[in-house]
């Protein structure tokens, strides 16, 4: 490589820096925001994002009115006394037996908005969709 292309790699890395450094900058200070984040909502329970959110990178593919729709839709075949409905192909490994309870808990808390009064709501209602899941 030349004199001149190593200089200007160095000149590009270095504007390349700056500009970055330029763009981060905001009232706090130094700060980069990644656009590739998970989705969320206030609205909902955290314990029902938890349960209906896929880890990244697919919970980069919908939306979190799409992942809560797609979770109680297969709720009402996984959780319960009869999962033979049930389109998981791992529903009888003891990982699936052993989680499906909490994951059934918590989709059942999307359907609550939260509020102060709601969060004993959304106790109640998770804890009768366990028993009727063991």
């Amino acid at each position: 490589m030349s004199r001149i292309q190593s200089l200007l790699r160095c000149m590009a890395i270095l504007a390349s820096a700056i500009l970055f450094a330029a763009f981060s900058v905001d009232a706090e200070g130094f700060s980069f925001k990644c656009p590739f984040k998970c989705p969320t909502d206030d609205s909902y329970d955290p314990a029902c994002l938890r349960s209906v959110i896929p880890p990244w990178p697919i919970c980069l593919f919908k939306n979190v009115d799409d992942f809560v729709d797609h979770a109680q839709d297969s709720a009402i075949r996984c959780c319960g006394d009869d999962t033979s409905d049930c389109r998981c192909p791992k529903k009888d490994t003891d990982k699936f037996q052993d989680s499906i309870g909490e994951w059934c808990k918590g989709v059942a808390s999307c359907g609550i908005e939260m509020s102060p009064d709601d969060a004993d709501a959304s106790a109640v209602e998770a804890d009768n969709l366990e028993i009727s899941a063991e």
